[in-house]
């Protein structure tokens, strides 16, 4: 005799969305496919050329990470790379798509002062001390900037008097779904669905806490669980949104297992708080500077390679490419810090 099902009807409903008959998983697959095929061209390119060769575009829906310690042009690289994806919507005639960026350390009036210093070629820094060598300069690289279809979620000076909440993961992804109508014209921005065609966010663990996190968990475990719980909801935002996304991430202060006391760069496990940066994201680059470990100057040698450490030099690292994509490369590049670019100078060296 039955003795009734232990369990209820909610659980009956979600408990059975997690399951797939062999017929249901091939046909998800395929539309998945087709899905790519048709939405190649909206793949995210990686900003430096020789690198992209290896490097595999980051594909709708896709996530990757950009590891560094603090002050080794995690957060230069992401500015860079949004900047070129939205000059390829511009090329390419996809007037309908933008760019997000979300930035939680650095002001709305930050970001734009930087992005018109690097187009105008004055001082940012002058800039932001109320030093203007040329207005006119300084006018035409704020028109151009406010033409670029970056839209920025974050926090402005203009609207500091506003008691506004934490901007934290679960907020963010409201802000663009509301700003990208995810759920029709009258919860839309513009009263309109926008497209989005790359999401970068800097840096993951910089991201406030999210309420429900700190009302649950012990203090000495927030922190991790915060992180692992923001990449998981990040991965859900880029995949619901079908948008390629970029996450900055800070590294640890201590390296686990850098390939030598003259070579530190991280490595895909060597994200601050949790090791689930290495398995849950797509892509994984690396960076490190040597002028923050080393003295300018310096000649440094690791497996019988010999460089010299340099203000502009950046070393450059796929870590990881998920889908038994090759990895491990490496490239010496030097920064360009008045554009903001990036160029290699040397590939896959040092040896490994």
């Amino acid at each position: 005799m039955s003795q009734g099902s232990i369990f209820n009807a909610d659980e009956k409903e979600y408990l059975g969305q997690f399951i797939y008959t062999p017929q249901e998983s091939t046909a998800y697959a395929m539309q998945e496919v087709e899905t790519l095929r048709e939405n190649k061209h909206r793949a995210l390119k990686f900003p430096v050329p020789i690198i992209n060769d290896y490097f595999r575009d980051v594909l709708p829906g896709q996530i990757c990470a950009v590891i560094a310690q603090a002050s080794n042009y995690k957060s230069g690289l992401i500015d860079y790379w949004a900047e070129q994806a939205a000059y390829d919507l511009m090329n390419q005639g996809r007037g309908d798509e933008v760019i997000v960026m979300v930035k939680v350390e650095d002001t709305i009036e930050e970001q734009i002062i930087a992005a018109m210093a690097a187009r105008s070629g004055l001082s940012a820094g002058d800039i932001s001390s109320g030093i203007i060598l040329d207005w006119d300069r300084l006018e035409e690289a704020a028109t151009y900037v406010g033409s670029v279809p970056i839209f920025r979620i974050g926090e402005s000076l203009a609207r500091s008097e506003l008691m506004l909440p934490d901007l934290h993961m679960s907020n963010i992804a409201k802000c663009i779904d509301y700003l990208a109508g995810i759920n029709g014209e009258d919860d839309s921005l513009f009263g309109r669905r926008l497209k989005i065609g790359a999401l970068f966010i800097d840096y993951l663990q910089a991201l406030p806490y999210d309420p429900e996190i700190r009302s649950v968990v012990a203090k000495e475990q927030m922190r991790r669980l915060q992180v692992t719980n923001d990449i998981r909801h990040i991965r859900r935002t880029a995949q619901r949104l079908h948008v390629p996304t970029v996450v900055g991430v800070q590294a640890k202060q201590k390296l686990d297992n850098p390939p030598g006391p003259n070579m530190l760069i991280p490595s895909d496990y060597d994200g601050s708080e949790t090791a689930s940066i290495a398995t849950l994201f797509d892509r994984v680059v690396t960076m490190w500077m040597p002028k923050r470990t080393h003295t300018v100057g310096q000649t440094l040698e690791h497996n019988g390679y010999k460089f010299i450490v340099e203000e502009d030099c950046l070393w450059v690292k796929v870590a990881k490419q998920r889908g038994k994509l090759p990895s491990g490369k490496v490239w010496k590049c030097k920064i360009d810090f008045a554009t903001g670019a990036v160029r290699v100078v040397k590939t896959n060296a040092p040896p490994d």
